[in-house]
């Protein structure tokens, strides 16, 4: 059950008193409903005291590593892989987002401050659990990030914008010296991306786009001096390759070069030649799982809809395909495994329910529950998410998920459109938070693939260029007039909400349909185009918002954003708003939430605001979603009907003799004005550092 520390709770039940918040629904379709019961808001912020997460193998076999709260931070447990007691390795700040190293003894995570992604990387000894961790780049004011490629030996190789902000360069970390990063190579100012093999050097790469838009790949044979080009990419084709053996020609990798959808090839770096091995004839091949000591492909992972699994070959894939069990789970993701992909941690989930985290063991086929997470105690609780689609005014089809409040008839609902960020990110039919959340309170909830999403295939990418609030636009409303063509909707009782693009959207719709929306949710959205394209971080590609948004670069084409900016059409607000930002967002500023709020409010319009202190474009805080989703049903109650946590005051004391006064000093949020803050950086990419999917607010 979801345990939330009393400090919190205190604060957050200060502000529901505050709000007047009431657990009653009060729309007409929910006041008979019989609803289930109330998601806690700890279970939702993800503040449960007693979760596992995040389950890592060293890569020797020897040793399963989590995540759990100890001494009211995430700490990194370690304990051999067979079972026994778990040592805590301690980290002054928590760490929640770790790797194992390739020596199979160090950890690393990723540390910035109060979310301003000046991500620095940290390496902890699970051997001398209690020693302080150690910077590897205690360089201010830079982004830094740990390759996922795998070496030979006892090093790793790490990416650094320390000596340029714009580009990175390739840094040798050798485990068995004193972890100082040395120079491998140095990016020249032309390099998109590199692929290094197991030796750490450098086969092939790509370099940045041309007037043109296109990139040249090139196939480096024995050193950066040796590279030369061997075809040419346009600007939305793309290669991922998961690994390269040393002296390795034809390899293994993910293409949509020269066709719509990326497909499973084997491509070879000197010719360029590519051969299809699997493809899907609706959707990209998201991903796929490669055995790097027999160098074949495992499994290729797509989602026309629900996720599809192909299983390469007759042994691993098949086994790992067939990891529902009992046929009820649909869902198989592979979280982490060894060298010798014996062990696999793997995440299972059926329609309408929680991931259950497991541990396999291939050699013996013998599966051990690791944790059920702590939604498992509310599977009643959860709503069903069905895939559904509908044709845009123009005629494009629209993929989208519809979640339905249990226990609620599917009709005249109150109900929420859910953008997701992005843009070219997309949602898939997995439990999703946010989504569960607006359900659970009484909402439809309809989360749609607007175009120019990723994983529908180039051309339904290029629909969307220079239709960002415009077409894309166009299909969120579609599918809110939708909603209501269905009967599922109350068309009076509809909100649009979305964080990051999802809440430039929201802008972008309470101005431009601004009847349509009873309300809006903006979280870290975009109102004024030519400053956030202005100030996004140096080393980010802007010609892909100018592709998509329009050119930024002349008095003309910025005038025409301008005039594009939720911004620049605040006058046209109708409907109330909730406007939550990060303090220290670097990819959308927070002044792009502020200067909107007070121009609202200087013209009458009814809106809210919340600033989020020591958060970025994603709140890691517990304290700060809590918050957050606190907020959001208070508002959606007030304005749509739906439910909320009812807070109770505590009665009066009966003691006859006044109680002596007390003075209780609020907790400090934990890391304030000390480096880092309580953040752990996520994952970046090896291009932009953004990871799409965590199910909190403000990612993408």
């Amino acid at each position: 059950m979801a345990r939330i520390r009393a400090s919190l709770w205190l604060a957050v039940a200060f502000l529901l008193l505050l709000a007047g918040a009431a657990s009653a629904q009060t729309h007409p379709t929910l006041k008979d409903a019989k609803l289930p019961p109330l998601l806690p808001l700890a279970l939702v912020a993800g503040d449960d005291a007693d979760t596992r997460s995040n389950f890592q193998i060293s890569p020797d076999s020897k040793w399963l590593a989590w995540s759990q709260r100890y001494a009211g931070r995430s700490q990194i447990h370690v304990r051999p892989i067979g079972g026994g007691d778990a040592v805590i390795v301690r980290t002054p700040t928590g760490s929640s987002n770790f790797r194992w190293l390739p020596d199979s003894r160090r950890l690393r995570y990723g540390l910035d401050n109060g979310g301003n992604e000046n991500t620095q990387i940290w390496v902890v000894d699970s051997l001398n659990p209690n020693a302080s961790p150690k910077n590897l780049t205690p360089w201010a004011g830079t982004t830094n990030f740990v390759s996922t490629t795998r070496l030979d030996g006892d090093e790793v190789l790490l990416f650094s914008n320390h000596r340029d902000r714009r580009m990175f360069d390739a840094y040798r970390v050798s485990l068995s010296g004193d972890l100082t990063p040395v120079l491998h190579e140095r990016n020249p100012g032309t390099v998109d991306r590199a692929y290094f093999d197991r030796k750490a050097r450098m086969v092939a790469r790509t370099l940045r786009p041309g007037a043109d838009g296109k990139r040249a790949f090139e196939f480096c044979p024995g050193a950066a001096s040796t590279c030369a080009r061997v075809f040419d990419m346009e600007w939305d084709e793309q290669i991922t390759v998961p690994d390269i053996a040393a002296g390795e020609e034809e390899v293994w990798a993910l293409s949509n070069r020269g066709r719509d959808r990326q497909a499973v090839v084997k491509l070879n770096l000197r010719t360029g030649v590519e051969t299809v091995m699997h493809e899907d004839p609706k959707v990209d091949v998201d991903a796929f799982w490669f055995n790097t000591e027999t160098r074949e492909p495992v499994l290729a992972v797509k989602w026309p809809d629900r996720q599809r699994l192909h299983a390469f070959g007759s042994g691993l894939g098949p086994d790992l395909a067939a990891m529902g069990g009992d046929g009820a789970a649909d869902v198989v993701s592979i979280l982490s495994w060894d060298n010798a992909m014996r062990w696999f941690v793997l995440g299972v989930q059926s329609k309408g329910s929680a991931t259950r985290t497991i541990l396999y063991d291939a050699q013996n086929k013998e599966r051990t529950l690791l944790t059920a997470g702590p939604w498992d105690a509310y599977r009643e609780s959860l709503s069903p998410i069905t895939p559904v689609e509908y044709k845009a005014r123009d005629g494009l089809t629209i993929n989208a998920y519809l979640t339905l409040p249990a226990g609620a008839p599917a009709k005249n609902l109150p109900a929420v459109v859910f953008v997701h960020g992005g843009p070219w990110l997309r949602d898939i039919g997995t439990l999703s938070t946010t989504a569960q959340f607006l359900a659970n309170r009484g909402y439809a909830v309809l989360q749609l693939n607007y175009r120019g999403s990723n994983g529908y295939g180039r051309a339904f990418l290029r629909a969307g260029i220079g239709e960002l609030g415009g077409k894309t636009q166009d299909d969120v409303d579609d599918g809110a007039k939708w909603l209501i063509a269905q009967g599922i909707a109350d068309p009076a009782r509809i909100a649009l909400m979305g964080s990051s693009y999802g809440g430039f959207s929201t802008f972008v719709g309470m101005t431009r349909t601004p009847t349509l929306y009873a309300v809006g949710v903006a979280n870290v959205g975009i109102t004024d185009i030519p400053a956030f394209i202005d100030l996004v971080p140096e080393y980010w590609d802007r010609s892909r918002w100018n592709r998509f948004l329009g050119p930024s670069n002349t008095a003309e084409g910025r005038a025409a954003l301008w005039q594009r900016s939720p911004l620049a059409q605040v006058q046209k607000l109708e409907r109330p708003m909730l406007i939550t930002a990060g303090a220290n967002d670097v990819r959308v500023r927070k002044d792009q939430s502020e200067r909107f709020y007070g121009a609202a409010r200087a013209l009458g319009k009814t809106v809210e605001f919340h600033l989020f202190e020591n958060e970025g474009h994603s709140f890691y805080r517990a304290e700060s979603r809590l918050i957050y989703f606190a907020k959001v049903e208070i508002f959606l109650a007030k304005y749509l009907g739906g439910r909320a946590t009812e807070v109770k005051a505590p009665p009066p004391p009966r003691a006859t003799v006044p109680p002596p006064e007390h003075r209780t000093t609020p907790e400090p949020a934990p890391g304030v004005g000390s480096p880092g803050g309580e953040r752990t950086t996520p994952e970046p990419s090896d291009r932009t550092p953004s990871t799409p999917g965590t199910p909190k607010p403000g990612k993408g």
